[in-house]
């Protein structure tokens, strides 16, 4: 028996909106251009290749969740007076592999968003931009706790900061640039256990003219009962001020 017209076209509409809402919320999304219209909360384990999700909104990676980009772009819709965050908590984790985070615009300095990591990381081959800092809030990729991998990538467009550093990072073959200030700064005065960087075959380039700008540079006030040690081998450092500068209570 022929199904009644308008009971067809009611299903059809239901299984769209099904297949829809899988596309933004599964766990392996593979359709392009999906647009996330506010806050997200990533509360279980996601996977994207290949694709483009874009957030008018903040991002929260937490409660046991992942966030892992393969060939993909993550990108923050942040315009005029908008401070949202891409944040890992100390209960989530993110991954990026050959993949892109940045502001879905970049035409205005007023372009950017927050990244504020609490729990570990890995960033490979992965170019992350548009790290602006606004009125009290410096910018920059910032690794408070946890322990992150970054190899191969490219971090640019931020201040104050390229990257701030309070806590255990090992990077490779990762190129920092067009940032304000410092490009690696070590920040650890409140951090009471010992603390490592590995930072090889890296580059960090300053701005033309810039007086004030360093490549890595240390703050830390602790006596040597809490121990930091950094290793940087095989670097280049190009038009900074400073390549490698210790903040004189750094106790090495």
């Amino acid at each position: 028996m022929r199904a009644p017209e308008g009971i067809l076209i009611a299903l059809v509409c239901t299984v769209l909106a099904v297949i829809g809402m899988a596309v933004v919320l599964g766990g392996e999304a593979e359709a392009a251009d999906i647009y996330i219209p506010g806050d997200w909360v990533v509360d279980t384990d996601l996977e994207y290749s290949g694709d483009t999700v874009i957030v008018r909104g903040n991002v929260a990676i937490k409660d046991g969740g992942s966030l892992t980009l393969r060939n993909s772009t993550l990108l923050i819709d942040s315009r005029r007076n908008d401070a949202f965050a891409l944040v890992v908590e100390s209960t989530g984790n993110m991954y990026a592999y050959d993949s892109v985070i940045s502001n879905r615009y970049t035409d205005e300095s007023y372009h950017r968003y927050f990244f504020n990591v609490y729990n570990d990381t890995v960033f490979v081959n992965t170019d992350i931009s548009r790290l602006y800092g606004w009125r009290d809030r410096h910018g920059g990729l910032r690794l408070y706790y946890g322990t992150h991998f970054i190899k191969g990538c490219n971090i640019f467009s931020s201040s104050t900061y390229g990257i701030f550093a309070a806590t255990h990072v090992t990077m490779l073959e990762t190129h920092i640039y067009s940032t304000s200030w410092t490009r690696f700064q070590l920040a650890t005065q409140d951090r009471l256990y010992d603390i490592e960087w590995r930072i090889e075959n890296c580059t960090f380039t300053g701005n033309v003219n810039d007086p004030y700008s360093y490549g890595i540079a240390t703050n830390d006030g602790f006596d040597t009962h809490y121990r930091r040690y950094i290793n940087i081998t095989n670097c280049n450092f190009a038009g900074l001020s400073y390549g490698v500068y210790s903040d004189p209570d750094w106790n090495p």
